[in-house]
C-alpha cells in the first residue's frame, strides 16, 4: 500500500506527537500501525484495554485510536477511565468500530470521544481525521500554554488586573488587585464591585464605565486618584472589551497601573515649564533660544524691546542680524562655547536703526528632548554700566589729580613752614642762646653765682627747643633730600629714628643716577616714612630692612619686617579704612607708580613701591 503524502508544512507529523492504537484484532492493529507509521507518525500498538491503560500511564500519547468491541475492558470503559482521570482527561480519543448505529456514535461522543471511524478502514480518511485532531491537539496545547503564561504574568504583574462578565461580576482578580482590596483573590469571584466593600459612589462609577465598554465595544482609558496611608496615589485604568465568537462583548478586562511617580514627574515638569515660561516672558534681560548655526527659535519681549524688532523679525534676522559680526571678540566667543559648552562675555549688539551698543552675553549649549543640540542666549544691555564705569574712571582720574595736587601743595607748604622755622624761629633761638651766654658771663664776672645755674637751665632748654624744631623741620621737609639724594636721606632718617625708638633698621642701596625728580624722591621718602611708622606701631618687632634698588626700567623701594603680620584683605574696608595704606597707594600712583603689600599673620610684612623710569 502506497502512503498518502503529507504536505511539508503540515505539523501533524511532528515527531513529538505519538499515537496509541488499541485493537484486539492483530490484522486491524497491524494495518493501522502501517498506515500511520508510513505517514511519519510515532505509533504504539496495544491489543487490549488493560494494556492500553498501562501504556497511557507509562507515557501519555498525543492521540488514541480506540476499538470499541474488545474482550475484557471494551473501548467505552477504557475511554470512561481516561476521562475520569484528570491527568489523562485531555487526551483526544477517536473511536474505531464496525458498529454504525446512531446510538453507538452518540454514546462515543458522550463519553468524550472526539471522532468516530467505521470499519473497514480507508487510509485517506484515517490520515485526514488523525491529522485534523493532531492539529487541534497542538492548537489546544498552545492555547493552554499561552493561558498559563498569561495567568503567570497576570499574577506576578504589579498592575491591578480584573475581569468582569456582562453582569458586572468578577470573573478573575490577580494578586495585586486582591492585595489592594479587602478580600482574597478567590473571594472576589462572582461578586459585584459594590459587594467587595468598595464605597458605593466609587463602585457606581466603575460599573458605569464597564457598562459603557460593553455598549460601545471600545477600550476606555481613565485616570483616577485615591487617598492612601502613603498619600494620594494616581492610577491609569484601561477597560478592554473581550469579544465572543459571534462578535458580542462577553467580558471586560480592567488593567489599572499606579502612575503616581510618572504623574508627579509630569506635574513637576509642567510646573517647571510654567516657571520657565514666566521667567522667559518677564525677564528684564533678552532671552533667546537658538540653534548652533545661529538661527533663532524664540525670543522674549525684552529681546524685542532691546533690538527694536518683533519676535518674527528677530527669527528672520538670526544671530548675525543682532550681534555685530565685525566684533573680533565674536569668533573667540563662539570657539569658547564650542569647546566648553558655555560662554560669558561682552560683545556688540545692533539695534533695528543700525546703532550699535555694548551687551553682555551668557550663552550655553544643551540637548533638547529629541537629542538635538540647542543653544540659549541671555543678553543684557550694558550701555548704562559702561557709561557709569567711564564716568567713575573719569572721576577717579580727577580725584587722583586732585590728590596729587594736594600732595604737591602739602609738600610745598611743608617746605615753606620748614623754611620759616629755619629763617625766623631758628635764628631767633640762636640769637636768644647767644644773648643768654653773654648775660651769663656778666653774671659770673660780677660774682652772682647763685643765679648762674638758672642761666645754665635756660641755655639747655633753648638747646632742646632748637633740636626739636630742627627735627620738626627735617620731618616737614628733609634738607638732605635735595642736597644728597634719596638713599642718603633714608640713611639719615633711619639713624634718627633708631635713636628715638630703638628700632634697628638696615638700609641697603646705592644712590640713584641720574638723580630722581624731587616729586618721585619725595613720594618714595614719604612711603618709607609711613611704612616704618606702621612697623613701630603694629609689627611688634625690633628689626626692619629698607632696600632701594635701581633696575633698567624702574626704581623699587622695599620696606620689610619680620613682625606679627596681618591679612592684607582686611586692611582697607569701608567700615575700617587704613588711611596710612591708602596714602601710600596714592603717593605711588601720583608719580605713575605701583604699590603693593604682602603679608601673612605671624610671618612679617613687605611693603613695595615701584616707580617706572
Amino acid at each position: 500500500m502506497n502512503p498518502i503524502p503529507i504536505p511539508a508544512d503540515d505539523f501533524s507529523t511532528d515527531k513529538s506527537f505519538d499515537i496509541l492504537v488499541v485493537d484486539d484484532s492483530p490484522a486491524n492493529l497491524n494495518l493501522l500501525v502501517n498506515i500511520l507509521g508510513e505517514a511519519g507518525y510515532k505509533v504504539r500498538p496495544a491489543n487490549s484495554g488493560e494494556l492500553a491503560l498501562r501504556s497511557v500511564q507509562a507515557k501519555q500519547p498525543s492521540l488514541i485510536l480506540l476499538d470499541i468491541k474488545m474482550p475484557g475492558l471494551d473501548g467505552y470503559e477504557v475511554c470512561q477511565k481516561l476521562k475520569e482521570d484528570e491527568k489523562t482527561r485531555a487526551i483526544p480519543v477517536i473511536f474505531i468500530s464496525a458498529l454504525e448505529s446512531e446510538f453507538d456514535r452518540i454514546k462515543s461522543f458522550k463519553l468524550g470521544g472526539v471522532d468516530y471511524i467505521t470499519k473497514p478502514f480507508h487510509s485517506e480518511e484515517i490520515l485526514v481525521r488523525v491529522g485534523t485532531h493532531i492539529k487541534l491537539r497542538r492548537t489546544l496545547m498552545d492555547l493552554e500554554t499561552a493561558a498559563k503564561d498569561y495567568r503567570m504574568l497576570a499574577e506576578n504583574s504589579p498592575d491591578l488586573i480584573a475581569r468582569f462578565d456582562t453582569g458586572l461580576r468578577h470573573l478573575y482578580v490577580n494578586a495585586a488587585a486582591a492585595k489592594a482590596g479587602n478580600l482574597r483573590a478567590s473571594d472576589y469571584i462572582g461578586l459585584s464591585i459594590a459587594e467587595t466593600g468598595v464605597p458605593e459612589a466609587t463602585a457606581a462609577v466603575w460599573e458605569e464605565r464597564i457598562r459603557k465598554v460593553i455598549d460601545i465595544g471600545e477600550t476606555l482609558d481613565v485616570v483616577d486618584s485615591f487617598s492612601t496611608p502613603e498619600g494620594i496615589r494616581y492610577f491609569h485604568t484601561s477597560f478592554v472589551p473581550e469579544f465572543t465568537q459571534d462578535g458580542r462583548v462577553g467580558s471586560v478586562l480592567s488593567v489599572a497601573r499606579d502612575i503616581t511617580n510618572s504623574k508627579q514627574m509630569e506635574d513637576a515638569l509642567r510646573e517647571s515649564e510654567e516657571k520657565y515660561h514666566q521667567l522667559f516672558e518677564n525677564s528684564l534681560d533678552a532671552v533667546m533660544l537658538t540653534k548652533v548655526d545661529g538661527s533663532i527659535d524664540a525670543a522674549n519681549p525684552a529681546a524685542c524691546q532691546m533690538f527694536g524688532l518683533t519676535e518674527m523679525e528677530i527669527k528672520q534676522a538670526g544671530r548675525g542680524g543682532l550681534i555685530d559680526r565685525s566684533d573680533p571678540r565674536l569668533v573667540k566667543a563662539l570657539q569658547e562655547r564650542a569647546l566648553k559648552g558655555k560662554f560669558k562675555g561682552e560683545l556688540t549688539g545692533i539695534h533695528k536703526n543700525g546703532s550699535k551698543f555694548p551687551v553682555e552675553i551668557t550663552s550655553s549649549t544643551f540637548a533638547d528632548k529629541n537629542g538635538t543640540m540647542r543653544t540659549s542666549m541671555v543678553i543684557r544691555d550694558i550701555s548704562i554700566r559702561i557709561q557709569a564705569e567711564k564716568d567713575l574712571q573719569s572721576a577717579f582720574e580727577q580725584l587722583r589729580l586732585i590728590s596729587s595736587r594736594l600732595a604737591e601743595l602739602q609738600e610745598s607748604e611743608r617746605r615753606e613752614i620748614a623754611k620759616e622755622l629755619h629763617d625766623r624761629v631758628g635764628q631767633s633761638l640762636t640769637a636768644l642762646g647767644i644773648s643768654l651766654n653773654i648775660i651769663r658771663k656778666f653774671v659770673e664776672r660780677d660774682g652772682l653765682t647763685k643765679i648762674s645755674p638758672r642761666f645754665d637751665s635756660a641755655l639747655n632748654l633753648v638747646a632742646e627747643i632748637t633740636a626739636e624744631i630742627r627735627t620738626v623741620m627735617s620731618n616737614l621737609y628733609p634738607p638732605v633730600l635735595e642736597d644728597y639724594g634719596l638713599t642718603a636721606t633714608l640713611k639719615w632718617y633711619t639713624e634718627n629714628l633708631q635713636q628715638h625708638t630703638g628700632l634697628q633698621i638696615q638700609v641697603f642701596g646705592e644712590e640713584i643716577h641720574p638723580k630722581l625728580s624731587s616729586s618721585v624722591a619725595m613720594a618714595l621718602f614719604r612711603i618709607a616714612q609711613e611704612a616704618l611708622t606702621n612697623v613701630i606701631k603694629h609689627a611688634a618687632t625690633n628689626y626692619a630692612i629698607v632696600r632701594l634698588e635701581e633696575k633698567s626700567d624702574e626704581v623699587v623701594l622695599t620696606i620689610e619686617d619680620k613682625g606679627r603680620g596681618f591679612d592684607p584683605l582686611n586692611i582697607t574696608t569701608r567700615e575700617n579704612p587704613h588711611w596710612g595704606v591708602i596714602t601710600m597707594q596714592e603717593r605711588a600712583r601720583a608719580v605713575g607708580g605701583f604699590f603693593e603689600i604682602s603679608s601673612n599673620p605671624n610671618n612679617g610684612t613687605i611693603v613695595c613701591a615701584r616707580i617706572p623710569r
